[in-house]
């Protein structure tokens, strides 16, 4: 890495959140979808295996329910998540057209049950 920069900034209810700016060496940059899966996983990790990891994206880092399950949810605008969720279930990664990154989401059993409502697509 060449340089990082970061801002720390505290939202409405006080909770902070970070801006991270990296600069990286050409060698490091990540060109292929593999690079994206070594580093990335939009997958729920074993409970079992790792706990801890487990509470905390359950917990912190799931996006709704919204849409048909929850057409009330802030993140709706004419009747469609204004962050794109569910995404699909991809079989692998791959960078579209514009360059944004879409990840593998594997179809996989598993599921979280916030507020009583399934989700197997996080």
């Amino acid at each position: 890495m060449l340089i990082d920069l970061y801002t720390i900034e505290f939202q409405k209810r006080g909770l902070p959140h970070c801006h991270t700016l990296l600069w990286v060496n050409s060698s490091s940059k990540i060109r292929h979808a593999e690079d994206v899966d070594r580093y990335i996983t939009v997958e729920l990790p074993d409970p079992v295996a790792e706990p801890a990891l487990y509470r905390t994206i359950t917990a912190c880092m799931i996006h709704g329910p919204c849409g048909p399950l929850n057409e009330k949810a802030p993140c709706m605008k004419d009747g469609k998540c204004k962050k794109h969720f569910p995404k699909p279930f991809l079989e692998s990664t791959f960078f579209d057209s514009d360059g944004y990154v879409c990840y593998k989401r594997s179809s996989a059993a598993k599921h979280i049950t916030p507020r009583g409502i399934p989700i197997d697509n996080v």
